[in-house]
């Protein structure tokens, strides 16, 4: 994960810690469920803001079949440190991409424009107004989906 990615989610989700569980009715509360003693309920406490957790989206190199993301090949969940490194997918296919901020994790690979991960997760997803295709089922991932602004046509 970038260091600023990191830092942001820290400046973000720490002052909620305090309410999560160092208060006495927070501890009461992970006991009654079974998270006995104080770094069961540390870890609830601490992962429960941010919601549920689904299975989480794993890369395969379908070219080559080794693992992914592998130095010497493209494989892998693609990151992009900023949106203008990925400015020539708006340019060809853009009527069939989305883009959005994901959590990467397992092995990685650090490139020029980015990173390629094993693993990740969507956090927010940006449809662009060139997609013409069916985007209902974006929303399956559980993250915002956030639709272009296209204005109303003259009546």
């Amino acid at each position: 994960m970038h260091p600023n990615v990191a830092r942001q989610m820290w400046a973000r989700f720490e002052p909620i810690h305090a309410v999560t569980y160092f208060t006495p009715e927070a501890r009461a509360a992970y006991e009654e469920v079974g998270l006995r003693g104080y770094w069961r309920g540390y870890f609830a406490g601490r992962w429960a803001p941010l919601g549920p957790v689904d299975a989480p989206i794993e890369a395969a190199c379908v070219r080559h079949g080794h693992e992914a993301p592998a130095v010497a090949c493209e494989c892998g969940i693609h990151a992009g440190r900023t949106l203008e490194a990925w400015e020539h997918y708006l340019r060809v296919g853009a009527e069939g991409r989305v883009f959005g901020r994901v959590l990467l994790w397992g092995a990685t690979v650090e490139g020029e424009h980015g990173w390629r991960a094993a693993c990740a997760r969507p956090v927010e997803i940006f449809v662009p107004a060139a997609v013409t295709e069916a985007v209902e089922g974006l929303e399956a991932y559980g993250v915002p989906v956030r639709l272009p602004f296209r204005e109303a046509a003259p009546a």
